[in-house]
């Protein structure tokens, strides 16, 4: 066991969804390969709490290409009140199979879901929020990390 005395540990499990996964939208090379590792994970040690970040797009996103007239996938474009923004194919639109985490992943009724990019005119990268310090959009994320008096976090996904 990795715990100490007084500590509690957070497993922070970051969007583990389909569309960043083979055959997904925006999918990451070798993606899957981290479900098996986070699924021992879950089973060899103990975890206070779990949470799962899930990117959560309306389908009007600002960072979607197709939201962009002329836009390519992939290219960096200047927005208002933003700045350099890359346009991104749509993925992870809420309530699409896409937005889904992987069917192999191992979930608890005991995990908490924080759901980040839900503002239409910001892209969040962050499990916390926005990229300009939750400006446009801030998650619950630090606030159930401090309710659930978390001192030790573990970073995955």
């Amino acid at each position: 066991k990795m715990a100490s005395e007084g500590c509690k540990r957070a497993l922070i499990i970051v969007d583990v969804q389909n569309d960043f996964c083979a055959g997904g939208s925006l999918a990451v090379p070798d993606g899957d390969a981290v479900v098996p590792v986070l699924n021992t994970l879950r089973e060899k040690l103990h975890w206070d709490l779990v949470v799962l970040t899930q990117d959560w797009h309306p389908t009007n996103h600002i960072s979607f290409a197709s939201n962009n007239e002329g836009a390519t996938v992939f290219e960096t474009r200047e927005l208002p009140d933003i700045g350099q923004q890359v346009m991104w194919p749509d993925h992870c639109v809420q309530e699409s199979k896409g937005a889904e985490f992987h069917p192999d992943l191992v979930r608890a009724e005991t995990d908490v879901v924080v759901r980040k990019g839900t503002n239409k005119g910001v892209d969040s990268y962050s499990g916390f929020g926005d990229a300009f310090g939750g400006r446009w959009e801030k998650t619950e994320l630090a606030d159930v990390l401090r309710a659930a008096g978390i001192t030790d976090v573990f970073v995955t996904g």
